[in-house]
């Protein structure tokens, strides 16, 4: 959806709202495109690498939902721009292993670090 009315942004210029979540096709590693959704769905059919997103915007928004398979217990790798700090720190960041179980985990860009910063995770069980 295109916004355009300058004044419900606070500013003058034309922003976008991504309503559209896009599904990635499982692979070992994964390509992310921040200019197509952000909003990402992947089932997790196996152990896999989510690869940096390219196309970064300063202050844009990633959430990836994340759907183990009938299996379960599969796990993610973060490429070298996901930041993980404080009560984010990787360690904290454990996907559920029961199998259909989805987890959430949303990143905003810092574009003065080229990072993807986590900014929340939602462990379902």
């Amino acid at each position: 959806m295109q916004i355009d009315n300058p004044t419900l942004l606070g500013g003058t210029s034309t922003a976008s709202l991504d309503i559209a979540v896009e599904t990635i096709t499982y692979a070992g590693t994964m390509a992310v495109d921040a200019a197509t959704s952000n909003k990402k769905y992947i089932v997790l059919t196996g152990n896999s690498t989510i690869s940096n997103p390219t196309n970064p915007v300063n202050g844009r928004m990633l959430m990836f939902r994340l759907r183990q398979d009938a299996t379960g217990s599969r796990t993610i790798t973060w490429g070298s721009n996901y930041r993980f700090r404080g009560d984010l720190i990787l360690a904290n960041i454990v996907l559920s292993t029961t199998p259909a179980m989805i987890d959430r985990i949303a990143f905003e860009y810092d574009v003065t670090d080229d990072r993807w910063d986590a900014v929340s995770f939602l462990r379902v069980s």
